[in-house]
């Protein structure tokens, strides 16, 4: 729970540093909250559990689903209308059987529930890619295009220096080393094993929580664009500094030159172990023993898990 909350506060501190998408931008965490949901729910907290569920829905909704494409997940969607009634919201959870076409079926005395997290894959890695950004200009404007990009960068130069407006003046063309995150595809082709967790031998589908590959990916694009200008920027003053360097030794100007080429490489530096996708199979099941069994391209997990009537007992697999 307190790793929950952190996360949280982390959002929060971090969601200055990325621009909006379509008015929006990564600082909320969608399964962070179904995980406080969850662990809630565990502890009998029911009415903390609703709300974190409520919260983690609306993520879901306004957030994860515009930016990243991740609808809700079918557990939440139970679990908040499981929540509403033992809460005692009979209005909510009768409004959202409505929307998610489901029914409570009550609390039954000899059922618990099975939680399964799946970390599957592994996350995307950064790479380097230059643009070619050609200036145009007007009166106190130099414009930088990049038709590889579809991007035009205005860079409003009349507050800068002598030096800086002089070297962004003389911008014909210019390159910029960003990165780029690329995904790491799954060792096989079987999607559907992927998906499918079987307890004593019946297949049951896991829901996507969080597919980190994707957040990764927008973040980063969210964040570099802003930073372009800067590049630019920066690019032009080691600019005006070769050439002031060239007017006093020509030796000594080709020598920031090359420094200044071999400083603009882009910043690789990412997470290589983390997971690419986090699943989940979250279902009540009547009290006993069960073998949990999970396969996807060549890697299998296995275990045995005890289910307890009215509790909720936990299994983590890592896939690939």
């Amino acid at each position: 729970m307190v790793e929950c909350r952190r996360m949280n506060l982390e959002l929060q501190k971090l969601s200055d540093a990325f621009r909006k998408h379509d008015g929006k931008r990564y600082s909320q965490d969608a399964f962070g909250h179904h995980l406080m949901g969850i662990l809630y729910e565990t502890r009998g907290d029911n009415n903390n559990a609703f709300i974190a569920y409520r919260n983690a829905l609306e993520i879901y909704k306004s957030d994860y689903q515009p930016m990243y494409g991740q609808g809700v997940p079918e557990s939440l969607k139970t679990a908040i209308i499981r929540t509403a009634y033992r809460t005692g919201l009979t209005s909510e959870g009768r409004k959202y059987e409505s929307e998610f076409k489901q029914k409570y079926s009550g609390k039954s005395a000899d059922k618990g529930r099975m939680v399964v997290f799946v970390m599957d894959g592994l996350s995307p890695i950064k790479t380097e890619k230059s643009f070619e950004f050609v200036k145009g200009s007007r009166l106190g404007v130099a414009t930088f295009t990049s038709d590889e990009m579809d991007l035009s960068i205005p860079i409003f130069y009349n507050d800068l220096g002598v030096k800086e407006r002089s070297a962004l003046e003389d911008f014909k063309v210019f390159r910029a080393a960003l990165p780029k995150y690329t995904s790491r595809p799954a060792g096989c082709v079987d999607i559907a094993a992927l998906r499918t967790l079987k307890v004593n031998g019946v297949g049951y589908q896991t829901d996507l929580v969080e597919d980190i590959d994707q957040i990764a990916k927008q973040s980063l694009k969210d964040r570099q664009w802003s930073e372009l200008g800067k590049t630019i920027l920066r690019a032009a003053s080691k600019q005006a500094l070769s050439r002031a360097a060239s007017e006093k030794n020509e030796y000594v100007g080709l020598f920031v030159n090359l420094a200044g080429a071999i400083s603009e490489q882009a910043d690789t530096r990412c997470w290589t172990t983390l997971q690419a996708s986090v699943r989940l199979l979250d279902v009540e099941l009547p009290t006993g023993s069960y073998r949990v069994d999970y396969q996807a391209c060549g890697v299998r997990n296995e275990a045995t898990l005890e289910v307890r009537s009215g509790q909720n007992s936990f299994l983590c697999f890592r896939g690939q």
